[in-house]
């Protein structure tokens, strides 16, 4: 005699597939899957469980419900609500406790982790490096989707920043932008602007122009990560867009140089994200060109 049996009518998962299965959020939105029942099962027989993909149970935290009369109805709702993240390559599903019950898998694989969104410039601390570099230092800070004030829920992801370089202007010959390699996601650091990062500025293009005169030049960055629990990679931290600009401007015959850092929705090396929190403006500079190099001295 076949065991009664439940099967999923659809994979369980949130609004997106991202990494190699299905992810889920710990401590977001329960998950729901609609289920057909075969065979006749009592109601209170109907106790389902997270199982590892070799068919133990786990012992990772999360709660699996039943919506609707398996007596009456033959179809069932089955919700599943994320507690802890899963371990490092743990796969799960949904599967009967019920000996009684078939234990055929009855939802796809799926794993629960949490993924960095949110970014924010908290803060910013502006100095003068050896006389000739102007430089804003700026905290980052951001979110887990899962807890959002715990960096602990991120301590197997890992994040890039992506900075794209825009065309020269001026005298400003912007470069090609710096990209970071990928770093620890659950602990979240600085992040150093200086004039020889981000582009220089041409001495021989810097002329006697007339009060007003200005140049910007702009470049673009936004942040990538990859998360060891769903083998994700590569995939844009959501709100992670920042515009950075070289500014120059002619101010009673002397060169004003400053630099600012805005939350704005960008591309940077094809990677689009919308706009982080947290704008800053660096302290003002004078350029020095009578020096055989340019150097830099606070403006006053």
């Amino acid at each position: 005699m076949m065991k009664p049996k439940i099967t999923a009518s659809e994979d369980i998962k949130e609004a997106t597939k991202l990494g190699t299965y299905e992810r889920l959020r710990p401590g977001g939105a329960s998950a729901k899957v609609a289920a057909k029942v075969e065979g006749t099962i009592k109601q209170e027989e109907l106790k389902l469980a997270l199982y590892d993909a070799k068919g133990n149970q786990s012992k990772t935290k999360g709660d699996v419900s039943v919506l609707g009369d398996v007596k009456l109805s033959k179809e069932i709702e089955i919700t599943v609500s994320p507690k802890q993240q899963t371990k490092l390559g743990e796969e799960l599903m949904v599967k009967s406790e019920n000996k009684e019950i078939d234990d055929s898998p009855i939802t796809n694989h799926f794993a629960i982790a949490s993924y960095p969104q949110n970014w924010d410039l908290p803060s910013a601390k502006n100095s003068l490096v050896d006389d000739d570099e102007a430089i804003m230092e700026v905290s980052d800070a951001y979110e887990s989707d899962g807890v959002p004030n715990d960096y602990s829920w991120l301590d197997e992801v890992m994040i890039s920043e992506q900075v794209q370089g825009g065309a020269p202007v001026g005298p400003l010959t912007v470069g090609p932008g710096e990209n970071s390699d990928y770093l620890d996601g659950d602990s979240p650091g600085s992040d150093s602007h200086t004039r020889i990062s981000y582009g220089s500025i041409d001495k021989n293009k810097l002329k006697p122009d007339k009060d007003g005169t200005r140049y910007d030049g702009h470049i673009t960055q936004t942040c990538i990560f990859k998360c060891g629990r769903t083998d994700v990679k590569d995939k844009v931290v959501p709100n992670s867009g920042y515009e950075l600009t070289d500014s120059l401007e002619r101010v009673k015959g002397r060169w004003k140089f400053w630099f600012t850092k805005i939350g704005k929705s960008v591309t940077a090396n094809g990677y689009h994200s919308g706009a982080g929190k947290g704008n800053h403006t660096s302290d003002a500079y004078e350029v020095v060109t009578t020096t055989p190099d340019l150097t830099f001295k606070k403006w006053v």
